[in-house]
């Protein structure tokens, strides 16, 4: 009989560390704050917009929202 052959698992990489705040100007992380925050207000729109075109009119609710209607039985 022969060896059973045993893959190694390897880890993933770890993710890149975060860029260091140390010297960042306060103002621009703010508007990069808000630019993201913008963004996907934007996103969210877009998809209820479809979401709504897609139901002929109608109202879609998000799943979570569903969810938790469920969940507190109103």
């Amino acid at each position: 009989m022969g060896k059973i052959f045993k893959p190694e698992i390897q880890a993933p990489a770890p993710p890149p560390p975060p860029p260091s705040p140390v010297g960042a100007d306060p103002a621009e992380a703010a508007k990069t704050q808000k630019a993201m925050e913008d963004a996907a207000s934007a996103e969210r729109k877009a998809r209820g917009r479809a979401a709504t075109l897609l139901t002929g009119g109608e109202g879609v609710e998000d799943p979570a929202t569903i969810s938790k209607r469920m969940l507190l039985g109103s």
